[in-house]
């Protein structure tokens, strides 16, 4: 008798919405919480391939689409369909001077076209002065710019946005493999 007692207690107090207030009677409240966003009104430059490309290749929405409606920055969108790194660095040279931020999504089509790895930097050992008239051998490392290589066209765009863009934050995505 009294283990019925028990099994019918809990069962009106499992199904009461007074006491179990997450039953299919009655759901919590969900408010919706602000959050902080510092992109909200940024202008961010886009550049890249056909992931990028105003014409929305094989989609009707592109991913800087739903960065501007989700953080409400205003895009510039110069990303060309078929664009490899040194095609990057052509859009990079019409980008606007007023910009806040920059963001490449870029690769692919280097990847496709077998477009060889490299080297990101060459070393050279050299005679410098060091703690006064004291003079030793250190290697120094110097940037492969190669527009025939994967790595040296990186550094090209990226050379020539740190010098023409150096207080910008530059935003880089990696490549989805074809």
């Amino acid at each position: 008798m009294h283990i019925r007692y028990s099994a019918l207690f809990l069962s009106a107090l499992l199904l009461s919405t007074d006491v179990y207030p997450y039953s299919a009677c009655r759901l919590p409240e969900i408010r919706e919480v602000s959050v902080p966003n510092r992109w909200k009104g940024k202008k961010v430059a886009f550049l890249g391939d056909s992931i990028t490309d105003k014409i929305h290749v094989g989609t009707t929405k592109n991913y800087w689409q739903y960065l501007s409606e989700m953080l409400g920055l205003e895009p510039f969108v110069y990303g060309i369909n078929g664009h490899q790194w040194n095609g990057v660095l052509e859009q990079a040279g019409r980008l606007q001077a007023d910009i806040d931020a920059i963001l490449i999504f870029a690769g692919t089509n280097d990847f496709n076209a077998n477009v060889p790895l490299g080297e990101w930097y060459a070393e050279k050992e050299e005679s410098v002065e060091v703690s006064g008239p004291k003079q030793e051998v250190r290697k120094r490392r110097m940037l492969q710019t190669d527009d025939r290589t994967f790595r040296g066209r990186i550094n090209c765009v990226l050379s020539y946005l740190k010098t023409n863009y150096p207080t910008k934050q530059i935003i880089l995505l990696t490549q989805i493999r074809g």
